[in-house]
């Protein structure tokens, strides 16, 4: 088990596309995603896919309160949505949001109605779950702050697929919850304060 009070950065060598950007929150998440979403570039050139813990009725909201700390698109994730580069997709409430592979080329954006996992709905760990099946090693997944143990098993499988993985530590985060778990299933690549995420995000995909 590593040491999950100490910042680490085991950064990946090896340069690979990158097709989307993954984030776990729940408690402390939309203080956490207004500061990242301030400190990443207007020309960021992925898709960022949330999942975001939040009350039903909330969602709509929650994004366009969002979309005032960044200059790129953001909007509630759509069924059958293919995700664009410079777009910030934020998952409804009550529906698990998934990555599903159209052909070779093209993922896009679903839905299901499973049963909650983590007691919540959407899971983060649905949506890393299938982006490590459908993206394999081109995609990045990040949990921040929150309770709970929702991302830690998608880290494991985002990990086990050759993908990035990156969560915040403990000093910056408000809830030192699921950051903890995804952290202490030992398949963290990158544990970084959330002011130096972005930083080292844009230096992974550039």
């Amino acid at each position: 088990m590593i040491n999950t009070n100490v910042t680490s950065v085991n950064r990946p060598e090896a340069k690979r596309k990158i097709e989307a950007v993954l984030i776990a929150s729940s408690t402390g998440g939309p203080q956490a995603l207004s500061t990242f979403f301030s400190l990443i570039p207007g020309d960021f050139p992925l898709p960022i896919i949330i999942v975001q813990h939040n009350s039903p009725g909330f969602d709509k909201s929650f994004s366009q309160w969002l979309g005032t700390f960044t200059s790129l698109n953001v909007k509630i994730a759509e069924e059958g949505e293919i995700p664009k580069s410079g777009t910030v997709y934020v998952s409804q409430i009550g529906k698990h949001l998934m990555l599903q592979r159209v052909n070779r080329q093209t993922v896009r954006l679903c839905y299901n109605d499973d049963e909650p996992e983590h007691n919540q709905k959407p899971a983060a760990d649905v949506l890393f779950r299938t982006a490590a099946q459908c993206l394999k090693e081109a995609v990045i997944s990040i949990v921040l702050t929150g309770m709970g143990k929702d991302g830690g098993p998608g880290t494991e499988n985002i990990k086990e697929m050759g993908g990035i993985t990156i969560a915040q530590d403990e000093k910056s985060s408000l809830i030192y919850g699921m950051p903890k778990v995804a952290a202490e299933t030992g398949c963290v690549d990158i544990i970084l304060p959330l002011e130096e995420i972005p930083a080292e995000l844009v230096r992974l995909v550039k």
